[in-house]
């Protein structure tokens, strides 16, 4: 029966990271204004929620990311593993 209970919460622990969590609404802006200092271009909320992973994960900090051909900066604050590639 322990056995039964423990499988049961890790299902439980699985789905809720399946579930997905709001972004905070300070990186989205942090986004929009690195994007508007080095693009001179406006992003709406969602526009900036995509390139989140893209500013923040993808990329190696202190080199420069290309977004609509411009470069806007790595915004992770410190260098090390790339995340997800």
């Amino acid at each position: 029966m322990p056995r039964l209970k423990s499988s049961i919460a890790v299902l439980f622990m699985g789905l809720a990271c399946l579930i997905p969590r709001p972004c905070s609404a300070g990186i989205i802006q942090e986004v929009q204004v690195a994007v508007r200092s080095a693009c001179k271009k406006e992003l709406n909320d969602e526009d900036a929620l995509r390139l989140v992973k893209d500013l923040y994960l993808f990329c190696v900090a202190g080199q420069n990311v290309e977004i609509d051909n411009c470069n806007v900066p790595c915004m992770k604050q410190t260098a090390g593993a790339v995340v997800g590639k």
